[in-house]
């Protein structure tokens, strides 16, 4: 029964990780495109 809940933790653990991983590339691109953008757009 604690090994099933350890893993479980693990697992959570790991996914939280991955989904704060993912959100920092996605927010990342957003800035570089976002930069793209006001440098392009400049007169």
């Amino acid at each position: 029964m604690y090994k099933l809940l350890h893993s479980l933790v693990c697992l959570i653990e790991a996914l939280i990780y991955f989904i704060e991983y993912y959100y920092s590339m996605i927010a990342y691109i957003l800035l570089q495109l976002n930069t793209k953008i006001i440098l392009n757009t400049k007169p």
